[in-house]
């Protein structure tokens, strides 16, 4: 009695929670649809991957409502299982990449899916299209598809990581600000732990760890309100940092792939100490390194030299990326201003606007890391 009671409250609580789970998905799929923004293609996969999700969590209530002919109850499951992952992945690429556009070769994602209706085909659809009974099982065919599905799920989350490493090195060879690429990180990191918990509810109910199906519907609880934390998650990003990311030109390469390196090292060092000398002309003279969204791209114009001689200058020559080789610079001009008798009523935050950057925790962590010290505390020694 007690454990048919026990049965009876989880599965209450799993609908209840799916059911907010399906609501909000829908409704965030709604809100991203109708936003205005200028990454209108990021939305719209976000939207998209929000509107598979939900679709995919009906499968918890809907059956005891209604019944779906088992072609369609297929296509649900399958299109839940295979094309979440990938329109994550788009998603990713759309906010990393700020020139992105679709392409043919994208249409590669769906293959997985695909897949699945030809393994479920000969003994699934075709009776039910030819209006016979499936009375085969297709245990088999649903085991390929799980391990297709943890298969693809895995290499989407590897794919997304390496992206987001490029991403991160592509930002510090190439940009001064350092953009918060962390919460995607924090997201690859949350779907991970979803995937395991969901792996290891699937393998308990295939290989009947424990029998009774109250465990199962309790892992799934776990599982449905890890997905509803991070639906929360998302939407409070969205909602309160919706410019938290900021892509970049996808024809950059990267410092140690590109093919110049060696030509360029094989050129008369004098070549290269004449441009170094230039550079460092140029940025004690212009101080170019003032303006916050300062780009490589900026500089090397002003130089009148090409992108990737200066990327390779500075990240093969004087041993530092972008980003590091700007904050040199602004950490210099700040700690000038701070030691100045006349700039002493300029407030700290004055001073981090003046020299370029555009947030204290950033002016303050690479302050601190240059110098040992904080602004206040180097003010205060040297006033």
């Amino acid at each position: 009695m007690k454990t048919e009671l026990a049965l009876h409250s989880t599965e209450f609580l799993l609908h209840v929670t799916a059911v907010i789970l399906v609501f909000m998905c829908f409704l965030f799929a709604v809100f991203l649809f109708t936003k205005k923004s200028e990454n209108r293609l990021g939305n719209t996969f976000l939207g998209l991957f929000m509107l598979v999700r939900g679709i995919d969590a009906t499968s918890i209530f809907y059956g005891y409502y209604i019944d779906l002919p088992i072609i369609l109850e297929s296509l649900r499951h399958d299109i839940g299982t295979f094309f979440q992952p990938p329109l994550l992945y788009l998603f990713v690429l759309s906010v990393v990449y700020s020139d992105f556009k679709l392409k043919r070769v994208y249409l590669w994602h769906i293959v997985p899916f695909l897949l699945s209706i030809v393994i479920f085909f000969p003994r699934l659809y075709l009776p039910a299209l030819i209006g016979k009974p499936v009375t085969a099982t297709i245990d088999f065919e649903v085991n390929i598809i799980y391990w297709m599905a943890a298969v693809q799920r895995i290499g989407y989350i590897i794919a997304i990581f390496v992206l987001l490493k490029r991403y991160k090195t592509l930002l510090l060879e190439n940009y001064a600000v350092r953009y918060n690429y962390r919460w995607l990180y924090q997201m690859n990191i949350i779907i991970i732990i979803i995937f395991i918990l969901s792996s290891y509810k699937n393998i308990y109910k295939f290989v009947s760890w424990g029998g009774e199906y109250t465990y199962v519907s309790e892992l799934r609880l776990i599982v449905i309100i890890a997905m509803l934390l991070f639906n929360c998650w998302l939407v409070l990003k969205a909602l309160y940092a919706p410019n938290l990311f900021s892509g970049i030109d996808s024809n950059l390469q990267l410092v140690l792939n590109n093919t110049d390196i060696k030509d360029y090292n094989d050129k008369e060092n004098s070549d290269i100490s004449i441009k170094i000398a230039q550079l460092e002309a140029h940025m004690s003279e212009e101080e170019p390194y003032l303006n916050p969204e300062i780009t490589i791209k900026d500089i090397a114009e002003n130089l009148n030299i090409k992108v990737t001689d200066l990327s390779i200058i500075i990240n093969n020559n004087l041993k530092q990326n972008f980003y590091e080789f700007i904050n040199n610079y602004r950490v210099e001009k700040a700690k000038e201003l701070l030691k100045s008798p006349k700039h002493k009523q300029l407030t700290i935050l004055e001073i981090l606007y003046q020299v370029g950057y555009n947030s204290k925790s950033s002016f303050n962590t690479s302050f601190k890391n240059l110098t040992g010290q904080t602004p206040t505390e180097y003010r205060k020694r040297h006033q």
